[in-house]
């Protein structure tokens, strides 16, 4: 049949298809969208000036949602991206295999001072005493060793020993301190009081509940070979009366500061203060406590090594020779890169992994 042209005009306008409203079939189901990955910047678009107001502001709400839509999809993405790794570690004797790595341990510490390979041969050689800290991968990668060497049988045997024993003494400068470290280190004293040099390294980010297990096996180690090795003296080299330990620190000088100004001023201060009246001996008394509070703060790598401070008979600090290897963290905002050496008696030692597992059970 034929029409007309005004008929079929009509017929066009009332098919659905060509409807202008909004109620005509979607051209993408909502479960067929895919949101693009969030970016970590915005960039605005340029917009011609004869655009009105209301495009502009349906293109800021359509941004919006997108935005909405993006920090879900990241945040699903960020739940899957984390996940809990679980690793076994094994405590092991010190073993042949184990020499470089106990060997790369040294030469990142105040160890790296003295002749590392010396003293890694000495520590695989030792008999009873020492741990390794590895992973249970087969690598036979040494991610943390524990030791004690005597210091008196070492003399004549192991050089690298007695240099560190020297250079720690020289490095003190406290009288005090340094009259004790002598006495202790003598070789009459050593005879009667023996002292074991502590090897303690590992890496930084190990998990710090290896720290009493390390110490506890050391302890361990000691007292059975103390009743087990096969002659007198090596028993008797066991034994302990102290433990001399360095460890690496960050140290933040006092606001006075050490350099040659603040030793003007004070030395200028006490010639001021000598020159005054007799009320002016209270001030010299409150200038000199003053003085003396203003001490060095110390932070430590290894969270156990500011119990073993608590628990020392004398302690001190140095500079470290040089700053830590490029790339490796410096952690310059601490302060300057120091050792610390502690002197303690072998019978606190119980009480500091004690300290070090409440700790740990706390957090």
């Amino acid at each position: 049949m034929l029409h007309s042209e005004e008929e079929q005009q009509e017929e066009v306008e009332e098919r659905p298809d060509t409807d202008d409203s909004d109620d005509g079939m979607p051209m993408m189901m909502a479960s067929d969208f895919v949101p693009s990955k969030k970016r970590s910047g915005h960039a605005k678009r340029s917009r011609p000036d004869s655009e009105d107001e209301e495009d502009k502001e349906e293109e800021e709400d359509k941004d919006d949602d997108d935005s909405d839509d993006d920090d879900e999809v990241d945040n699903d993405d960020d739940d899957e991206d984390y996940s809990v790794l679980t690793v076994d570690f094994d405590f092991e004797n010190i073993k042949e295999i184990d020499y470089h790595g106990i060997k790369g341990l040294l030469e990142k510490g105040a160890w790296g001072q003295v002749n590392t390979s010396e003293l890694a041969d000495a520590l695989v050689a030792q008999r009873g005493v020492g741990t390794s800290l590895k992973i249970d991968d087969g690598s036979e990668v040494v991610y943390g060793v524990i030791s004690a060497l005597n210091v008196h049988a070492s003399r004549g045997k192991i050089p690298s020993v007695s240099a560190m024993c020297a250079m720690l003494q020289r490095a003190c400068k406290d009288a005090t301190t340094s009259a004790l470290l002598s006495s202790t280190l003598s070789s009459e004293q050593l005879l009667t009081t023996p002292v074991g040099l502590i090897v303690s390294e590992r890496f930084v980010n190990m998990p710090a509940d290896v720290a009493p297990a390390l110490y506890q096996n050391l302890l361990d180690d000691l007292t059975w070979s103390a009743s087990n090795l096969d002659t007198p003296a090596a028993r008797q080299a066991c034994q302990y009366k102290y433990m001399l330990m360095v460890t690496k620190c960050y140290v933040t000088e006092p606001k006075g500061g050490g350099g040659g100004r603040g030793k003007k001023r004070r030395k200028k201060r006490r010639k001021k203060n000598n020159n005054s009246s007799s009320s002016s001996s209270s001030s010299s008394s409150s200038s000199t406590d003053v003085d003396t509070s203003s001490q060095a703060t110390a932070y430590f790598v290894k969270f156990e090594d500011e119990i073993f401070r608590e628990h020392a008979a004398a302690s001190f600090t140095f500079p470290a020779a040089s700053n830590s290897a490029p790339g490796e963290s410096s952690n310059e905002g601490f302060g300057t890169e120091s050792h610390m050496v502690m002197l303690l008696e072998a019978s606190v030692m119980p009480q500091c992994i004690a300290t070090m597992r409440e700790m740990l059970a706390s957090q």
